[in-house]
């Protein structure tokens, strides 16, 4: 093996005007005029994925607008949240909407006002119908209660008819349930996605790792792949209720929060709270408590950046599906030892049997939280959702994404970074680098790797507490959404351009 004397990696951003592999300008012309003329066909999807790929990531904040009797659409405009999550009470929703109609994309709980179960929304949210995300129909209640699971079964099934666009839904406790459990009320109520609740931060996670957090994100992860009828063919979305109500979490909690559920192949993300509850049980992290939101906390710019950076790869996380998780568990002190932290329960330890090519991975602590011990790297595998989000050949192309997470109760992003070095043995694949979609910029990057002899490569990644990049395999296949979105905007534009000359002809 050749020795490693240049460990930096060499990144070059690839500009729209490149020629791109796969792609001569022959072919792109008569696939660009064979869809002007004809419409493509549309993914065979689940209600949940059809809805995310019209709407996008999710990053939802639960509001509480009847409560606080105001909404300020320019704070809420930084905070880089998609969407309005509205909890009413008291029991009114009569002119509380933030905004006039059709308003700021919204979603709300159905809930039950003074012993009677909601079944629908109210006639003055009508004119809001079309910015309506999802419903999710009452919290954690027993879905193993006939009476119960007869009421979700029914108004899922009415909201379905009513609302084809929005995802219906329940929410759970992480552990609340077991899995078989789940899987029956499952196949009876047909939910479009499967959403839980953890909240793990309180100031003791040894090592900076919430294991019981993994442990749920990866059973909900397998019950959404394995669908509604448990047969895989049909896998449903899911999303999870991130933390931002009395403990304070750190930059770094915010960042592993949110990126640990991308890396899990997550789609939604909720903040709980958004705004100020007036609640003693619920005291807002985002804003100073008693003030509404005049008065943005460190941690509201911090969630607000988190939020930016996760859209950015949101057009890519949403036409991709799980297909594994893995991870390497870091260490932490206890008395003088040093402990490694402890495997979450159902999920396996990343080896070098995770993938065709990553050999090796191994993480440095760049800081002092932690006792400089290193922290958790967990490693996410995806691949394309729909066949037409790739170019052919390419449907089963392996993306990855690698998260530091390394967190601190008391630690900012920068404080628990960490060099995750990972070595490649790309065999005869051909491949001699990875792409990138870039947090920052949302722009496709090529990342060359060191070469250290034969098909023998490395990568040194330096990575902040929580914050996860988003890689795939460059053998020759675009990075989803790219072939589609190019081919959706040419198509537009040639169709134009053919329209344009008929019309000049007709003259």
């Amino acid at each position: 093996m050749a020795a490693r004397t240049n460990r930096k990696s060499q990144i070059r951003r690839r500009t729209p005007v490149e020629a791109r592999r796969g792609f001569t300008l022959i072919v792109l012309v008569a696939i660009l005029v064979a869809s002007s003329f004809a419409p493509a066909d549309e993914p065979d999807l689940d209600r949940g994925h059809q809805t995310l790929l019209t709407r996008g990531l999710q990053i939802h904040a639960t509001t509480f607008v009847p409560r606080t009797g105001y909404f300020d659409t320019a704070r809420w405009a930084e905070s880089n949240f998609t969407t309005i999550g509205m909890l009413y009470y008291p029991y009114t929703t009569d002119g509380l909407m933030p905004s006039s109609p059709p308003g700021i994309p919204w979603a709300r709980w159905l809930w039950t006002w003074n012993g009677v179960d909601e079944t629908d929304i109210q006639p003055s949210e009508q004119p809001y119908v079309s910015n309506l995300i999802r419903l999710q129909l009452k919290d954690e209640r027993d879905i193993t209660d006939p009476t119960e699971l007869a009421y979700l079964a029914s108004t899922t099934a009415n909201l379905h008819t009513l609302y084809p666009n929005v995802i219906v839904h329940t929410n759970q406790w992480g552990s609340q349930f077991s899995v078989q459990q789940m899987q029956d009320y499952m196949q009876q109520v047909q939910p479009d996605m499967l959403m839980f609740d953890t909240y793990p931060f309180n100031g003791n996670v040894a090592g900076g790792s919430p294991t019981n957090l993994y442990r749920d994100l990866e059973k909900y992860r397998k019950l959404g792949l394995a669908g509604n009828d448990g047969t895989g063919a049909r896998p449903i979305p899911v999303g999870m209720y991130t933390q931002t109500f009395n403990y304070k979490v750190t930059e770094s909690e915010i960042r592993l929060n949110n990126f640990s559920a991308w890396a899990f192949g997550y789609k939604l993300v909720d903040s709980f709270v958004y705004d100020d509850p007036q609640n003693p049980d619920l005291l807002p992290v985002l804003f100073t408590p008693g003030t509404g939101t005049t008065s943005p906390t460190a941690q509201f710019y911090q969630v607000a950046e988190t939020n930016r950076q996760s859209l950015n790869i949101g057009d890519a996380l949403v036409r991709l599906i799980s297909t594994d998780v893995r991870m390497k568990m870091g260490q932490h002190k206890v008395l003088t030892f040093n402990v490694d932290n402890g495997q979450p329960d159902g999920v396996s330890s990343w080896n070098a049997s995770a993938d065709p090519y990553i050999t090796n991975i191994t993480a440095t602590n760049l800081g002092s939280k932690n006792d400089s011990l290193p922290g958790d790297v967990i490693v996410g595998y995806f691949k394309p959702l729909d066949a037409s989000f790739t170019d052919p050949g390419h449907e089963d192309d392996l993306y990855f994404m690698i998260v530091n997470g390394l967190s601190d109760e008391a630690g900012s992003a920068y404080d628990c970074r960490q060099l995750i070095s990972m070595d490649f043995n790309f065999g005869g694949s051909g491949i001699t680098q990875l792409l990138r979609m870039s947090r920052d910029t949302g722009e496709v990057e090529e990342v060359a790797l060191t070469h250290d002899g034969g098909t023998l490569y490395h990568l040194d990644l330096t990575l902040y507490g929580g914050e996860g990049d988003l890689f795939k395999f460059d053998n020759g296949g675009e990075f989803v959404p790219e072939p589609a979105t190019i081919a959706l905007l040419l198509s537009g534009s040639l169709m134009l351009s053919i329209r344009k000359k008929r019309a000049d002809r007709g003259r």
